[in-house]
């Protein structure tokens, strides 16, 4: 995607998408990813408070079986590896990706960590056996997005995910929101039992406006 602008939408998901896929000069602004802009009438398909996506751009590389593309699994594992994603030059602007806009403060507390309500701008999440893969940052902003968790960016790695990269420089993160935790920047990993997720962080010229805040966390 080249010179792309996204208004008022859901924004770009990419689930269990493989190979090359770069983003330079583009825009996504006013994403939401909450259903509480439709009906306020819960049905049995569409309960209140389901998020649907990230806000900008979600990022997911998943375990066999959470997508729903009917795929064998050697097929769905050759998606999982030695992928590159490349952000460049983009702007991310006013997306929201949160589990209800209409929840009282007492409730948000028990929000789920999950990837639909992270990083309001850009999620980046793989879980299941991702591995090999390269996530580049380069002269992006994050200006005025929120989330539940991580408000303008959420990068996070389960499970036994192993020798994936992130890179990040002369990015700027402006008057981004959490609710619950990671204003600007939320990354780290989340390992199962018994398994040591590998990932390279590299992490340069970032500016930090309105402090926002830049969290980092490994769960052993």
């Amino acid at each position: 995607m080249s010179k792309f602008r996204l208004l008022q939408a859901l924004g770009a998901n990419l689930y269990d998408v493989g190979g090359v896929v770069t983003c330079t000069d583009s825009a996504f602004a006013d994403n939401n990813a909450s259903n509480d802009n439709s009906s306020d009438a819960a049905t049995e398909l569409e309960p209140h408070h389901y998020v649907y996506s990230g806000g900008g751009i979600s990022v997911n590389l998943n375990r066999y079986g959470h997508n729903t593309v009917n795929v064998t699994p050697s097929e769905h594992d050759s998606y999982q590896h030695d992928n590159h994603y490349k952000f460049s030059n983009g702007h991310f602007l006013r997306n929201e990706a949160r589990l209800s806009r209409t929840r009282q403060d007492q409730e948000r507390i028990t929000t789920p960590e999950l990837p639909f309500s992270s990083g309001g701008g850009l999620v980046v999440y793989f879980e299941g056996n991702a591995s090999g893969c390269t996530v580049e940052i380069q002269a992006c902003v994050f200006k005025d997005n929120l989330a539940s968790w991580g408000g303008g960016l959420q990068v996070e790695m389960k499970d036994n995910t192993e020798d994936n990269i992130f890179t990040m420089e002369g990015t700027m993160f402006w008057r981004n929101k959490a609710v619950l935790a990671g204003g600007g920047a939320r990354m780290g990993n989340v390992p199962l039992k018994h398994f040591a997720v590998g990932i390279l962080m590299l992490v340069m010229g970032i500016m930090l406006i309105n402090l926002d805040v830049f969290t980092g966390y490994l769960n052993a």
